[in-house]
Formats: structure tokens, C-alpha cells, sequence
């Protein structure tokens, strides 16, 4: 949340009525969440409209959890959108 009001951005978290129970690394799952929505943030641009911003929202269907994690930023071009799965890989990065 401060990064997201220091950009002016609008940060919000939706989850389920009822609760999720995860099994899983609660440290990597903590660390993969924060680095989505901190790059989502980086990333987007605030457009003064009030709702520019991410959104991080959990579903549960047929015995599966999903965290998605959605801005209004600029997206990654199509040329690198099999890239991203590569360890390590930045656009516009050299190294």
C-alpha cells in the first residue's frame, strides 16, 4: 500500500468470502506475490483517473487456488512474452 499511494496508484485485494487454506512454502509464495505486485506497480503509471492501479485477487475452483495479480500498466510486447518464463530474464537488460 505506501508504494502504491506514493505513485499515486490504487491498490486493492479481493479474496473469496470464505476461507482458503494453501498448503505450500508460505515464505516462496510470500515472496512470489510481493514481486508481482511490486513489478506491477514499478510498472504503472498513474493516470490520474482515481483507478489506475493493481489488483490482486484469489479464486478457488475444483480444488485449486489462483492468485492473479492485474494492473493498468503498459503490458510486455508480444516479442517477449516467452521470454519472461526464463530465469533471470529483464527487458531492456543486457546481462
Amino acid at each position: 500500500s505506501p508504494q502504491a499511494r506514493e505513485k499515486g496508484l490504487v491498490l486493492r485485494v479481493c479474496a473469496p468470502i470464505e476461507d482458503l487454506v494453501v498448503r505450500t512454502d508460505e515464505q516462496i509464495l510470500l515472496r512470489a506475490i510481493t514481486n508481482l505486485v511490486s513489478n506491477a506497480l514499478k510498472f504503472t503509471d498513474p493516470r490520474g483517473d482515481g483507478v489506475s492501479g493493481v489488483i490482486v485477487r484469489s479464486t478457488f475452483k475444483g480444488g485449486r487456488c489462483r492468485i492473479h495479480v492485474a494492473d493498468t500498466g503498459q503490458g510486455i510486447a508480444d516479442c517477449h512474452m516467452s521470454a519472461i518464463w526464463e530465469p533471470f530474464f529483464q527487458i531492456g537488460n543486457e546481462e
